[in-house]
């Protein structure tokens, strides 16, 4: 089969392709032919995360992007990186951040 090194690049590039959006992780790993504990295995292996974690990453960087170079409202770059509300986006940016959206972007203006 393929080598697990190329099927994780593969799955990050889709989850990078759809980090927007709700991805089925289960139905991901049968459509590579993977029972799902092996792939979730396999990636954390390769990448030392979980798929899930991954994609919230990718939307991390993208949303410290937005508050940086853009206007846009905490509100609509919560929604536009498809989080389920404000509250929930600017709680993890905190955690993971360890400050908020709106004195991050004051902080990184460019």
């Amino acid at each position: 089969g393929v080598p697990y090194a190329e099927l994780v690049r593969r799955v990050q590039t889709h989850i990078a392709e759809h980090a927007t959006e709700i991805v089925d992780f289960e139905a991901l790993s049968i459509s590579l032919g993977l029972p799902y504990r092996t792939f979730r295995h396999v990636f954390g292996k390769e990448t030392g995360t979980s798929p899930h974690q991954y994609q919230l990453e990718i939307r991390l960087a993208r949303a410290k992007n937005l508050l940086r170079s853009t206007e846009m409202p905490v509100a609509e770059i919560a929604e536009t990186l498809g989080f389920n509300s404000t509250w929930y986006f600017s709680h993890f940016f905190r955690k993971r951040v360890r400050t908020s959206p709106a004195a991050y972007r004051k902080r990184h203006r460019q």
